[in-house]
């Protein structure tokens, strides 16, 4: 295949990559203030769950490599848009909603190939 046939979802890639790492700071900012308020509480398991969720939803959606590969791209972009939808359960917040809309977009990207 020559370089004029190849289409690469450059775009997608690169709003799903800034997606990915937003989903992640929103995942360790969560965590800490969430075990610090946690501690206080006595549930801190649960700040450290939220924070181990956010990280692991940051690392899938920022490993969107697969979204730049030719002949990955519908595959990486369904795998954005999925895991930024679950990343709604980290609690959002302006960091992780930001990064929510951009994973939707960068996967609506890379699966429309642009």
């Amino acid at each position: 295949m020559s370089k004029a046939e190849q289409k690469r979802a450059t775009v997608g890639f690169f709003v799903s990559l800034i997606a990915g790492i937003l989903i992640l700071l929103n995942g360790i900012l969560f965590g800490v203030v969430g075990s610090i308020f946690t501690v206080v509480a006595g549930l801190e398991e649960l700040g450290i769950t939220v924070m181990a969720l956010g990280l692991f939803l940051g690392v899938v959606i920022a490993d969107a490599v697969l979204v730049y590969t030719p002949g990955k791209e519908v595959v990486g972009g369904a795998m954005v848009l999925m895991f930024s939808l679950l990343s709604i359960l980290i609690g959002g917040g302006y960091i992780g909603i930001i990064g929510l809309i951009m994973g939707v977009i960068g996967g609506a990207l890379a699966i429309a190939k642009k």
